[in-house]
């Protein structure tokens, strides 16, 4: 069965396509950031939930501007 997530985002948070499209050109370190803290939520979602997320793109990715959290 499917299951639907809706995740509220916080005050501060914006889309990744948002924050790539602001900071351009990502350095080396904040790109790895970006994909390590990606795996970790996939990697928890799919082990700990059983959830598999279907659309990973920039515009489904909620980011926190300053932590990149």
């Amino acid at each position: 069965s499917l299951k639907l997530v809706y995740y509220d985002p916080c005050e501060n948070s914006i889309t990744l396509e948002k924050y790539l499209t602001e900071h351009k050109p990502l350095s080396t370190l904040d790109c790895k950031r970006i994909v390590v803290r990606i795996c970790k939520a996939l990697g928890w979602l799919h082990t700990r939930k059983n959830y598999v997320h279907l659309q990973i793109r920039p515009e489904n990715v909620i980011v926190d501007p300053v932590t990149l959290r």
